[in-house]
């Protein structure tokens, strides 16, 4: 099934990034090219229903209209580019990375707690890609989501790409900002605690609100990406420009580093880099994407510009938690995953997903194609239903053809199944609908069964607004698609609720 777009608005790219919570039941879905500011929606299915149920029921931006501008709208801020929802399905977190001149306060009470009140007589800040990030809490009165606040770098710099990655649990917060510092990077972290008045439960900056790499070099982008654990116990960040002592400081391998929460600050518990680590080579950005299952049993970690199987062809790297909690060297390294095609510029790893249970890995491959066969056979039906037409033959075939629709670089998605100890290919997910440049894949979640595929340049009635595809697992192990859904809704003008 297929829902069509209240509004058609070209190259909003809705299904650039995805969230799910509650297995399918609510589903968030970015748009970061939308308007002047980028959009998120919340959508929801009827308890107990399958996927045909699922509805919008909100949508936002970074301002409450068009017009607020709460941040200016130069370069888009590209509000979705980065997106994450508590495992419980209360709390959203959306980045705005190239959100410039923020309109904001500094609360008080709350030490580098930087934020929009609403008030857009306030002097803009002279700060160009500074990023923000807008945060939602689920009411449970009012059965909605509700913007607690639009938060800014709590140490705003030009080009500090506050938002470039996110996570959030129901009472932490984590930004990436991975040009802080010259693109060194920070990640900056927030934390929901009874405030000074002893009874009022809200955000505000951590006790021990950053974290940095030791010996920080100019261009490591720490904080590019992040992943972590169900309750954010665990958390493994990426420094795509990261290089090892002594390397060429434009060698571009990459480094993840691995962080345990204890008392409430993130102790590193292990750095995972050349020179722990022999497969990362120069121009790799590895830890471009990083995926955990919900116990961080299993972590995924990207690098699309690897060559291992050819140029730029990709891989991704299979870790699996062996030591306990505090163990110094926690992962451990297990199992290449390259793509079945291999091919120049493929770019197997642009995004990736790891299933709840830890033994599904799903992953997109940028320069992927969806390759579907027709066949023309010599006595195609000419136009009528009588016996002398159907069988009059066509002029220029004399058997069945096969006609093969390539789609250049529409995206592919591979899955990936546990066995013993290894993952094994499983299945090169295709839809019929997708075309060259349709980017399927760059938005992936697995639900508790199902899978969700994001193509935000797919076309729809013609017009390029991308689209929302849901998967689930069939009996015999591969995936079934179950329905797609195209942008839903203007922001500005949702104003109803879905209840149950």
């Amino acid at each position: 099934q297929k829902w069509g777009a209240p509004n058609q608005l070209v190259d909003q790219k809705f299904g650039y990034n995805l969230a799910t919570a509650d297995n399918g039941r609510l589903i968030v879905v970015a748009a970061p090219n939308f308007g002047d500011e980028g959009q998120i929606y919340v959508l929801q299915r009827k308890f107990n229903t399958d996927i045909s149920t699922l509805q919008t029921v909100q949508g936002y931006a970074i301002s409450d209209n068009a017009s607020d501008n709460i941040v200016t709208d130069s370069g888009r801020p590209a509000l979705g580019f980065s997106l994450a929802l508590s495992s419980d399905g209360t709390v959203i977190a959306a980045g705005a990375p190239k959100a410039s001149n923020f309109k904001s306060v500094d609360d008080s009470s709350r030490v580098g707690f930087r934020v929009s009140e609403g008030d857009f007589t306030v002097d803009p800040s002279p700060y160009s890609k500074e990023g923000v990030v807008t945060l939602h809490t689920y009411d449970t009165q009012d059965n909605l989501f509700k913007r607690n606040y639009v938060i800014g770098s709590p140490d705003p710099q030009t080009d500090g790409h506050f938002g470039q990655c996110v996570l959030v649990s129901p009472t932490k917060l984590l930004v990436g900002a991975p040009g802080q510092n010259s693109y060194q990077g920070k990640v900056f972290i927030f934390d929901k605690v009874v405030q000074a008045d002893g009874s009022t439960l809200d955000w505000q900056l951590s006790e021990n609100h950053t974290l940095s790499i030791p010996n920080a070099r100019d261009f490591d982008q720490f904080g590019f990406s992040i992943a972590g654990t169900s309750d954010l116990s665990i958390i493994a960040v990426g420094a795509i420009g990261r290089e090892a002592v002594g390397d060429d400081s434009s060698a571009s391998k990459g480094a993840v580093f691995v962080y345990k929460l204890n008392n409430n600050e993130y102790q590193l518990l292990q750095t995972i880099d050349t020179s722990t680590f022999s497969e990362i080579t120069s121009g790799d950005q590895f830890g471009y994407k990083i995926a955990m299952s919900t116990t961080g049993n299993t972590m995924a970690i990207s690098a699309p510009f690897s060559d291992s199987q050819n140029a730029n062809a990709g891989s991704v790297y299979y870790f699996h938690k062996t030591g306990d909690d505090s163990s110094v060297d926690l992962y451990e390294f297990q199992q290449r995953i390259a793509s079945p095609q291999g091919k120049v510029e493929e770019r197997f790893g642009e995004n990736l997903a790891v299933n709840p249970a830890g033994d599904g890995i799903a992953v997109y491959s940028l320069g992927g194609q969806n390759i579907l066969t027709t066949t023309f056979d010599k006595f195609t039906r000419l136009g009528d239903s009588t016996l002398e037409d159907r069988e009059t033959e066509t002029s220029f075939d004399s058997k069945t053809m096969n006609i093969v629709d390539e789609n250049f670089q529409s995206g592919t998605v591979y899955t990936y199944t546990k066995l013993n100890t290894k993952f094994v290919f499983g299945q090169k997910i295709i839809a019929e609908s997708i075309d060259e440049f349709d980017a399927f894949g760059k938005g992936l979640a697995y639900t508790e069964n199902g899978l969700l595929i994001g193509a935000p340049l797919n076309k729809n009635s013609g017009v390029e607004t991308g689209s929302l595809f849901a998967y689930r697992k069939t009996q015999t192990g591969g995936w079934y698609r179950e329905s797609q859904q195209d942008d839903p809704t203007d922001p500005f003008l949702v104003d109803k609720a879905f209840t149950y």
